[in-house]
């Protein structure tokens, strides 16, 4: 299932309420009003980013099946996985390498959760199921193991520290916290941050896809589904930065201590309300605009807010790819993940593009699209890498 997929089924404990309010006053943190009443429009991608198609190549040997889980940028190349494999690619699709050890063996991962690049090109593989961080070189040999005593979904790394996020599964004596930094030459656990809210364990969990996003000035921040605050974050601190407004349409504290029965009454309680806006699905603040997507009436929007006239923001819902004969994106159908180097990473299907072009493009523009896209049958995705403005 893609992440728009996943929100559907799944949630995370939110910081709203008094909470919220207390945060948005606290010094240093800016507050973000997003117009979520404002009309939605279709914006051309680039009247708002800079932007490049990356053509996977396709082969036997690569293959990508099932969803694209990961996609990360580093340096001057593109990292990506379907959780089976990770290959590694340059911005013009050449230069495939991949690491593929999935198995039951002790040099061998279950699945790829999660994963990072470190500052040797080594890929660090976080494997939930059997709690363990492996790093392997791109000769497929695992060079380290790190035994982790709980869940982890996502990772980042940042010199030494590794940065675990568990998300709201499980509630026990050696997890009862949400983030945790982890020192990668000790192995040891230095910090922890976010406690475990025991009631909305009961009921309330999630698939993350953007936790960890990089900010203009290269400095990281710390996100959540559900969650309307964004946080600075550095091994010793998690600070509250920035505070979504919905135009006072934020979900209150209140909602979600109420009684569900699972996952699937709390979404059915939520959409009965229709009011509500929520899931910061990605965050970025690129200098001169913030771009952040979120969740109202059931549609993934994406709003994009000018620093300088805040009033000139736009919500929008489609995004037209002029390079690609103005293919529409549907935001809520689309997988979106905040790549690294201040990059978003948009992934399309070559066979939902070549359809829309037999529907809607004449003979001739139909064929120079396929071979822009170098269509073939069971075509690995396309990626664009996208730059905010």
């Amino acid at each position: 299932m893609n992440l728009k997929m996943i929100v559907a089924a799944a949630g995370l404990a939110c910081l709203t309420g008094c909470q919220q309010k207390k945060e948005a006053s606290a010094e240093g943190v800016s507050v973000i009003d997003i117009a979520v009443h404002e009309d939605a429009v279709s914006c051309s991608l680039s009247e708002i980013a800079d932007y490049s198609c990356v053509i996977l190549p396709t082969s036997d040997s690569l293959l990508l099946g099932g969803e694209i889980t990961r996609i990360r940028l580093s340096g001057d190349r593109i990292y990506v996985s379907d959780g089976t494999l990770l290959c590694q690619v340059d911005t013009a699709g050449n230069d495939l390498r991949i690491i593929q050890r999935k198995g039951e063996g002790p040099e061998e991962y279950h699945a790829i959760s999660d994963f990072i690049i470190d500052e040797n090109n080594r890929a660090w593989i976080d494997c939930r199921n059997t709690r363990t961080l492996k790093c392997y070189d791109w000769n497929n040999r695992m060079i380290q193991k790190i035994d982790l005593n709980m869940w982890v979904q996502s990772i980042h790394k940042e010199g030494a520290n590794f940065y675990l996020y568990t998300g709201n599964f499980g509630l026990s004596q050696n997890d009862n916290c949400q983030l945790y930094v982890l020192n990668s030459e000790s192995g040891q656990l230095e910090q922890h941050f976010k406690p475990i809210d025991p009631v909305k364990a009961k009921y309330l969990f999630t698939l993350d896809g953007n936790n960890f996003m990089q900010m203009h000035d290269q400095s990281f921040c710390f996100t959540q589904l559900f969650n309307d605050t964004i946080y600075s974050l550095t091994p010793k601190a998690l600070l509250p930065r920035y505070v979504l407004n919905f135009d006072g349409q934020n979900i209150p504290a209140s909602f979600f201590n109420r009684n569900y029965t699972d996952i699937a009454d709390f979404f059915t309680q939520l959409h009965k309300e229709g009011r509500f806006a929520y899931g910061t699905d990605l965050f970025i603040d690129t200098g001169q605009t913030y771009w952040t997507s979120y969740f109202y009436q059931k549609e993934c929007n994406l709003s994009v807010i000018p620093k300088d006239n805040p009033q000139k923001q736009v919500r929008i819902t489609t995004l037209k790819i002029d390079q690609l004969f103005d293919y529409p994106v549907q935001l809520t159908e689309t997988p979106i993940f905040a790549s690294g180097n201040g990059t978003v990473t948009i992934l399309l299907q070559p066979a939902e593009i070549m359809e829309y072009a037999e529907q809607h493009l004449s003979a001739e523009q139909q064929e120079a699209l396929k071979q822009r896209i170098h269509f073939i049958e069971d075509q690995n995705p396309i990626l664009l890498l996208v730059k905010p403005f």
